[in-house]
């Protein structure tokens, strides 16, 4: 009976929350790992207001916002491809490496680039927008919430895209070696209440994918160490 309260108020939070635009998620996710489920029969046991725990394999993830890189090892993604040429020898710092190559090739102008709009096909405000503030349709917040997230961050120096200066780039390089030598020598124990990678579920007739949104150092550095598939949190709302 107790339980049962529980779970009953829980739902009742997470509803009033939602109605008013506020994302709460419950600490503890329905565990599906281990079972070899379809995302769509997971939400189906979840429910619209729990998240679930799942074994998501790591050719379905795609990564680094809009550039949307296959999250394995024979990728392009620049954050696999340098922990691979670091482990190699190839390379020992961001100068040279794949990461740096990245953020000079891809420099959108402003959001519309940033998403792959042709300018002629979007609005003027899309074309003023920095791509910092590109922001997804489903987003419960605007343009201007995601730049003050970000206030720190600016049209120079943001992880999705260059251009990024040296300083910025030498900083990322170091957080994912960093990152990859600590998950190899003692592997990483999943936080069960805020640590763990987050995706996005994303369908398009048959075909599924998980649009990682925290994680994505973390989802590099497993896909180079060989893992074939690796645990993520996923959220559903259905609108």
């Amino acid at each position: 009976m107790k339980s049962r309260l529980y779970r009953w108020a829980d739902r009742w939070a997470v509803r009033m929350a939602d109605r008013m635009g506020v994302t709460i998620a419950r600490a503890k996710p329905l565990d599906l790992r281990g079972c070899d489920i379809h995302p769509l029969e997971a939400w189906y046991r979840a429910g619209r207001y729990q998240p679930v725990l799942m074994d998501v394999p790591l050719s379905k993830l795609r990564g680094l916002g809009s550039a949307a890189f296959r999250c394995t090892a024979d990728s392009s993604h620049p954050f696999i491809s340098t922990l691979i040429e670091c482990e190699s020898g190839k390379v020992r710092a961001y100068t040279g490496s794949a990461l740096e190559q990245f953020y000079e090739r891809w420099q959108p102008a402003n959001a519309a680039e940033y998403f792959g709009f042709d300018k002629d096909s979007v609005s003027q405000r899309m074309l003023s927008l920095q791509p910092v503030e590109a922001v997804l349709p489903w987003d419960r917040y605007q343009p201007s919430d995601r730049k003050a997230r970000y206030q720190d961050v600016d049209r120079r120096n943001w992880n999705h895209c260059g251009p990024v200066d040296l300083p910025f780039g030498d900083k990322e390089f170091e957080r994912l070696v960093t990152a990859y030598s600590s998950i190899k020598e003692r592997y990483v124990r999943r936080n069960p209440f805020d640590g763990d990678i987050t995706g996005l579920l994303m369908i398009h007739g048959g075909s599924w994918f998980i649009y990682v949104k925290i994680g994505q150092h973390r989802v590099g550095v497993f896909s180079a160490l060989g893992c074939t598939q690796i645990p993520i949190r996923l959220f559903f709302f259905c609108r």
